[in-house]
């Protein structure tokens, strides 16, 4: 899901996600899709759950101004404002990396009753693997805090040994 560009994201939308789709060319400005899908979340049967409220935070938080402390400066959060210029074919850059669009993507899959599909044995193998190259010691190191971690076992000590004549 990460290689599709733009284009065929917003297929997608219009395919799976079409109530979403309809809402956002429907309206004109991003104030009146933010308010639609206010409308529409509430509404819908499944607005209380935990989704349902993520997604309210998000549209409560469109157009305002954070102050982000990993950089020390202020910044304006447009979810909603980008994902409506996305739906509706009037996003400036073209270059934008798909990652949010696929977040708020499943975020409406979820609203809608799909959840993520629980880990094969194989899928929970497969992640628990060591990466190659790094010894297996060396991950338990990085995952595992100091206290926690398993004691270095000592070298056994050098014995002595007499040589006897045959």
């Amino acid at each position: 899901m990460l290689t599709l560009t733009l284009s065929q994201l917003k297929q997608l939308y219009q395919q799976e996600l079409p109530e979403l789709y309809q809402l956002a060319n429907e309206t004109t400005n991003e104030t009146d899709f933010k308010n639609n899908l206010d409308k529409f979340l509430s509404l819908h049967p499944q607005a209380e759950s935990n989704t349902g409220k993520q997604i309210r935070l998000l549209i409560n938080y469109d157009g305002r101004s954070i102050h982000e402390l990993s950089t020390e400066q202020d910044m304006s959060v447009q979810t909603f404002s980008l994902l409506h210029r996305f739906l509706t074919g009037n996003l400036e850059n073209t270059d934008m990396a798909t990652d949010l669009f696929i977040d708020l993507f499943y975020l409406f899959k979820r609203l809608g009753g799909a959840e993520l599909p629980p880990l094969s044995m194989q899928r929970v193998r497969i992640r628990s693997q060591p990466a190659p190259g790094l010894p297996s010691r060396c991950i338990v190191r990085l995952r595992l805090p100091a206290c926690l971690q398993p004691c270095r076992a000592m070298p056994p000590p050098l014995r002595a040994v007499r040589a006897t004549s045959l």
